[in-house]
């Protein structure tokens, strides 16, 4: 009787220790992911006209891209590459990036060659990877210069962009 008051003990420990997440922990964002949504936020306390036309511009434009092509991210460990494609000619990318990463509880810093470090919330959901950044007027004024938009961009812009991936 001694011996199995001993053993069932020694038992649950070895079962608590055998369960623990231990030192490998893989990143639930490791993986494939396909970009299906990106749109900005845009806005100006003294020309708030102005940031609604270009968010509309920049949304329009961004939802006619991933008509047209497929935005596929791998993140492995703490290297993501982005590969851009014509839906119409997958096998050949139209741009590749990489770029490397680290996460920190909700925050995913991405070392953009361009802007340096950007930081996005992240939150994963049913198979979503939802990220959030703060834009600022640089970016901003970047993204419009690369679309062709060419309106004058108030000095006080700042918006957020969302970017929806699933697996």
């Amino acid at each position: 009787m001694k011996t199995i008051q001993v053993l069932i003990p020694l038992f649950f420990c070895l079962l608590i220790f055998s369960c623990s997440d231990g030192d490998n922990k893989i990143e639930p964002i490791n993986g494939t992911w396909h970009t299906f949504e990106r749109t900005v936020n845009l806005s100006s306390d003294t020309k708030s006209s102005d940031a609604g036309y270009l968010q509309e511009r920049i949304n329009i434009y961004y939802a006619g891209e991933l008509n047209d092509y497929d935005i596929t991210k791998y993140y492995n460990g703490e290297l993501l590459k982005v590969v851009t494609t014509l839906k119409t000619d997958p096998s050949k990318p139209v741009s590749e990036s990489e770029s490397s990463y680290r996460i920190e509880g909700d925050t995913i810093t991405i070392n953009d060659r361009i802007y340096g470090a950007e930081k996005y919330k992240y939150v994963i959901t049913n198979k979503i990877l939802t990220l959030y950044g703060a834009l600022n007027l640089k970016r901003i004024a970047d993204i419009a210069d690369q679309l062709g938009i060419m309106i004058p961009i108030p000095q006080d812009i700042k918006g957020t962009i969302k970017i929806k991936d699933y697996r």
